[in-house]
């Protein structure tokens, strides 16, 4: 694929942080496989699958994120099938942190949760609690800012 300037520059940036944003199908997907792809095949400073931590906005785009990152992964292999590294990262693709920002936060505090103020039963609230909820706050926020302040 023949990448623009801008997806050359954030396909090859080392060492620090890179941001791509785009307007839909202009190749941010295959920019950041590209990425990643450079990242875990890099001779000199290897990174493992599951090391990583890739963020996305809906499980649709995270789970197209994984299968595409394991074909361009069979893809390098297949141009060099004796590389012992690329194998086991491909056999290790069943633990990449490929996940919506929701999904990965939640396990965040999973993880942690004995380091922090809350109960391990803790869950995120579905759609029908969550409105409740904010029914119930905004109401007590209503009559608390009429009860403080009258006029």
């Amino acid at each position: 694929m023949g990448w623009t300037p801008q997806q050359e520059n954030a396909i090859k940036a080392k060492g620090r942080s890179v941001i791509v944003s785009a307007a839909a199908g202009s190749g941010k997907t295959s920019v950041l496989i590209e990425k990643l792809i450079k990242i875990i095949s890099d001779s000199e400073n290897r990174v493992n699958v599951e090391d990583m931590i890739v963020v996305t906005f809906t499980n649709a785009a995270a789970a197209e994120m994984k299968q595409r990152l394991s074909t361009a992964l069979i893809k390098k292999i297949s141009e060099n099938p004796d590389d012992r590294w690329l194998l086991r990262q491909q056999s290790h693709m069943g633990l990449a942190s490929i996940s919506t920002i929701h999904s990965f936060c939640f396990n965040l505090i999973r993880e942690n949760i004995s380091n922090l103020s809350l109960s391990a039963d803790f869950r995120i609230l579905d759609e029908t609690e969550q409105a409740l909820c904010m029914d119930t706050i905004l109401k007590e926020v209503v009559e608390e800012r009429h009860v403080t302040n009258p006029d």
